[in-house]
């Protein structure tokens, strides 16, 4: 073969230099018939707890969101994969959209860990430290811990979100851990179709801010078999929320599930078609909670509070259409968010204050219209008014109550007949 002018030795070293060009390459690996897998280690996170791995993360993602399968493998998903029993240190990720494939799957399976100290964040003044835009048909799950370190943020004015999503249809998000975010723990906004499950949010019940799933501009969204105990709301349903359907979620500490705020600032603002059930409130600020405020404009409306167990919750019950946010006084408006069709069925527990049912509607135009209480049972729990029996107050609300305890006079009574 030498004697041929050296052609083959020359091709021999071509095919050589090709080979370990290639090797300096990261490659994505077949984890399965139908996925193509991006590990971040591969493209150079140490996952040590101390190497900052923002880089790499983000050059797996380049590649995974912008993969090019081929045409026999076309139904095959790339997976940007985060693996177990390492611990990537990451500045700001900012991971956007669209992406080539139909759909993109990250896996965490590892810990991400947020800066350890408010001199080594080095996003300035973004309002997140991992975002992903404009990704639809995303799912994200993997058994992982995300950890934001929250306790070097609560005590500065500079919050940090841990994790938002935006402008992502269909999402997936399933089986993580949230751990310490320095705000909200999850964001969505802007987004149509979710299905969310099996998330554990964990935080101080004293630390600020921190929200643990907070919607707003969305549709057509899922939670359920979720436990969140953080310092803030576990739900917060913003503006623009549609057709949310939360079960089996246990709450706890935190400051209850909330519809609102609505209507600040003379916003025009609604919330419609919410349905919560089978969940657990324990030892919360609030119970399920309405808030609007004055001079706003809007609705909420057609809102279902259902198979509810209050567990020493300061105000089980509680509707505000005059919501300050803490001010003794508030301008009074003109004008209110509507707030109408809501039902209360089938709650009961303890509440830790007397006044277990608040109504409190603004006396500007109809006040809450429609609302339906239907067997409900709450007693205080005696810790510190013992003796008391529990009340409700009401304000301008019109509406039905049957089988409520404590009674709540304002509603007209629907006793069942007895023959």
């Amino acid at each position: 073969m030498f004697l041929q002018g050296g052609c083959c030795y020359h091709l021999s070293l071509s095919l050589l230099f090709l080979v370990l060009a290639c090797s300096f390459y990261p490659r994505p690996l077949f984890a399965n018939a139908t996925e193509l897998l991006y590990d971040v280690v591969s493209y150079g996170a140490k996952g040590d707890g101390r190497t900052d791995d923002t880089d790499a993360f983000l050059k797996a993602w380049e590649a995974a969101c912008s993969a090019h399968t081929p045409d026999d493998l076309q139904k095959q998903t790339p997976v940007l994969y985060v693996p177990k029993g390492k611990t990537f240190l990451l500045q700001r990720l900012q991971f956007n959209g669209p992406c080539t494939s139909s759909s993109i799957h990250v896996q965490i399976s590892g810990t991400l860990m947020a800066p350890k100290s408010l001199e080594s964040w080095k996003a300035g003044c973004q309002d997140e430290w991992i975002g992903f835009e404009r990704v639809n048909n995303l799912k994200i799950d993997g058994g992982g811990r995300i950890y934001g370190n929250g306790p070097i943020w609560w005590d500065s004015e500079n919050f940090r979100r841990m994790l938002k999503l935006h402008a992502c249809d269909n999402l997936q998000l399933h089986h993580l851990e949230f751990v310490d975010s320095p705000k909200n723990h999850l964001s969505i906004g802007g987004s149509k179709g979710a299905d969310i499950s099996n998330l554990h949010m964990i935080a101080p019940g004293e630390s600020p801010n921190t929200d643990g799933i907070n919607l707003a501009g969305v549709s057509d969204i899922h939670v359920y078999d979720s436990n969140i105990g953080t310092g803030d709301d576990c739900f917060a349903l913003n503006g623009g929320c549609s057709r949310i359907n939360i079960t089996n979620v246990y709450c706890g500490p935190g400051h209850g599930i909330s519809i609102g705020s609505l209507g600040k600032d003379g916003l025009t603002e609604t919330v419609e078609e919410i349905y919560i059930s089978n969940c657990t409130l324990n030892g919360t600020q609030n119970g399920v909670r309405i808030k609007t405020w004055p001079g706003g404009r809007g609705h909420a409306k057609k809102i279902t509070f259902h198979d509810i167990v209050m567990l020493d919750s300061y105000n089980p019950i509680i509707i505000d259409q005059d919501y300050c946010n803490g001010k003794a006084k508030c301008n009074p408006g003109s004008t209110a968010v509507e707030i109408r069709d809501i039902t209360y069925s089938d709650i009961r527990g303890t509440s830790r204050l007397p006044s277990a049912v608040s109504l409190n509607c603004s006396t500007v135009g109809d006040g809450c219209k429609n609302i339906v209480m239907d067997n409900i049972h709450l007693e205080t729990t005696g810790k510190d008014f013992d003796g008391k029996l529990v009340y409700a107050t009401c304000i301008n609300a019109q509406g039905t109550a049957r089988d409520v305890v404590p009674p709540v006079k304002c509603l007209s009574s629907h006793e069942p007949l007895v023959f």
